[in-house]
């Protein structure tokens, strides 16, 4: 995260896009050649952060990757397309919305995709907490399941959504 901030990358989708590249080249589909001789290994941290470098630089395979994993699995080929995990192109963050369905939902409703930065995270609302205080004035009264998809929850991430937009244009 330190070094994604220092070059100003967004560290979710840089995060991302080597987890797709590293997934690629453990399937074959990316060769040492691909990666101008980095093995690109999950767990090789130095090789991660050296594509951070090519990605930020757009250097070698990272000048491929810095468009994220949509553009590359396209220019790749179709065999790469199941590890580009997005939606609308952008990156998935690692919240399991197979666990927290709102935030499943918001991926799907989003204008910008997998965004979490105004989306709902459920287990804010689970118990009882100054956000969902918050959001009594807007009848959202209890706490809602972390896996709970009633009209409450829906209710509750169209407005969060719809404050976390303003307060984002708002800044």
């Amino acid at each position: 995260s330190e070094l994604t901030a220092a070059y100003g990358l967004d560290s979710i989708s840089c995060g991302g896009v080597i987890a797709f590249a590293m997934e690629c080249f453990e399937r074959g589909l990316l060769t040492l050649q691909d990666t101008g001789g980095l093995n690109l290994r999950f767990g090789n941290g130095p090789a991660m952060l050296q594509m951070i470098e090519q990605i930020a630089l757009r250097r070698g395979l990272g000048a491929l990757l810095s468009e994220g994993v949509a553009r590359a699995s396209k220019k790749l080929g179709p065999t790469t397309e199941e590890f580009a995990l997005h939606i609308k192109g952008q990156e998935i963050p690692m919240h399991e919305p197979r666990w927290k369905q709102g935030m499943g939902i918001g991926y799907m409703v989003s204008p910008t995709g997998a965004d979490h930065c105004h989306n709902i995270h459920d287990s804010n609302y689970a118990a009882p907490n100054p956000l969902l205080e918050d959001m009594r004035s807007l009848g959202i009264l209890e706490p809602l399941s972390v896996n709970d998809l009633s009209p409450a929850k829906i209710r509750l991430l169209i407005y969060n959504s719809l404050w976390m937009h303003f307060l984002n244009c708002a800044v």
